[in-house]
């Protein structure tokens, strides 16, 4: 005759032995998962080209070397007063994140911004109206193809303030000046890294990015994360511009999720791929690169302890069940 007591108090033992595995399992894992314009002052380009769009806000040209490029800023000032405003050239730095960034006023300018040249550095805006400010660009006869950046700056003195009497603050603005040099022109890139990361309470996912290209790419950046790989959970784009030869990367915040699961996180990058266009040409030839990762949310104490919860009620239920079956033998 079973021993129906001893049974019980197995499977019972059997109950506690999963709920301690589960619970070491999770509170012992690392949890890797969790891991331009100046107050009333502004600046434009003046001659926008209606088949790129791009040039209503940076200026781009396509050139030979030795060409000479003649353009104007378009300068606008709604204040009821004349301003005085400093105009000049710098060469473009990739910032920290890949993106086009300009030098200061006093460093060395050795491409774009030595090849600018403005009629009036100094200009007086009239009240209420604009102004254009000649310039020009001239290309050096011994240049090499690929795509050079610069930066056309306006600084503007704010007047002193009754909170800060005296003190006169200086504003910048800056227009993205970008040439390309037709010949052996190379596009390519690759996320070369995607990782997950939690910082002050925030949920992460940095794509990383290298342009291995000799002209800069207007990108857009995808994250898209599925839950168990098949349901929706997350989605965002952001568009950027990464300079030639700059090494990248973007941050995505995300909803932690308090049941915790498993995610496919898909990262994609889209970008043009025809040598022949100038950025944001008229003829794209769209190429994307992409990468995955699986990522393990840990569900948080209070979501924990109801799937404990449920986890023990639906042991015990089986235990009866089974009990139920060994008392009628």
């Amino acid at each position: 005759m079973r021993n129906f007591k001893s049974e019980k108090i197995k499977i019972l033992n059997s109950f506690l032995i999963l709920t301690l595995i589960f619970l070491g399992f999770v509170f012992f894992t690392p949890n890797t998962a969790r891991a331009v314009s100046a107050g009333q002052i502004s600046a434009v380009p003046a001659n926008p080209r209606p088949e790129n769009p791009r040039t209503t806000s940076i200026f781009v040209y396509t050139a030979k070397p030795g060409d000479i490029i003649k353009d104007e800023v378009l300068l606008s000032n709604i204040s009821p007063q004349e301003s005085k405003v400093n105009l000049y050239a710098t060469d473009s730095i990739p910032s920290n994140t890949g993106t086009p960034s300009c030098e200061q006023e006093l460093d060395t300018r050795d491409e774009v911004g030595h090849w600018i040249n403005i009629d009036n550095g100094l200009p007086f805006i009239p009240a209420e109206s604009s102004m254009r400010a000649p310039f020009n660009i001239e290309i050096p006869k011994d240049v090499k193809s690929g795509e050079y950046n610069g930066c056309m700056i306006l600084q503007v003195a704010e007047p002193p303030t009754t909170e800060n009497p005296g003190i006169s603050l200086k504003t910048r603005l800056a227009l993205r000046v970008v040439i390309l040099i037709p010949g052996e022109i190379h596009k390519d890139l690759e996320i070369t890294k995607v990782t997950p990361l939690v910082e002050n309470s925030r949920y992460l996912i940095k794509p990383e990015l290298e342009n291995k290209s000799n002209v800069s790419l207007d990108t857009d950046i995808t994250v898209t994360m599925k839950s168990f790989g098949l349901f929706d959970y997350y989605s965002n784009t952001l568009k950027t511009s990464f300079l030639r030869d700059a090494k990248a990367f973007s941050i995505f915040d995300f909803k932690y999720s308090e049941w915790g699961g498993i995610f496919k996180v898909d990262v994609s990058a889209k970008y043009d791929s025809n040598p022949a266009n100038e950025l944001n040409g008229a003829n794209p030839e769209y190429k994307t690169k992409t990468n995955t990762i699986w990522i393990l949310m840990w569900p948080d104490f209070l979501h924990l302890a109801i799937m404990c919860g449920i986890f023990a009620i639906l042991l015990i239920i089986v235990d009866r069940y089974f009990y139920k079956k060994i008392t009628k033998k």
